[in-house]
């Protein structure tokens, strides 16, 4: 990805509600589901669900931005 796509992309994170911002920022730091959630108190699976709908709401974001 380009630099402005990545920056656009951290833009749209930064809109996020923070246990969101602060999951989605751990995964594609490449934190395990496992590790994310004792990092954020949560279950594996409110992990994997909280990811799931992050990356639609931030592609719904991104798409709206960029008119696609």
């Amino acid at each position: 990805a380009s630099d402005e796509h990545y920056k656009q992309l951290q833009q749209l994170i930064n809109t996020l509600p923070e246990e969101s911002g602060i999951t989605i920022r751990a995964f594609l730091d490449g934190f395990s589901y496992k590790e994310i959630a004792e990092i954020t108190g949560s279950t594996v699976g409110a992990v994997a669900m909280r990811i799931a709908r992050t990356k639609r709401k931030l592609k719904a974001l991104y798409e709206r931005e960029n008119n696609i």
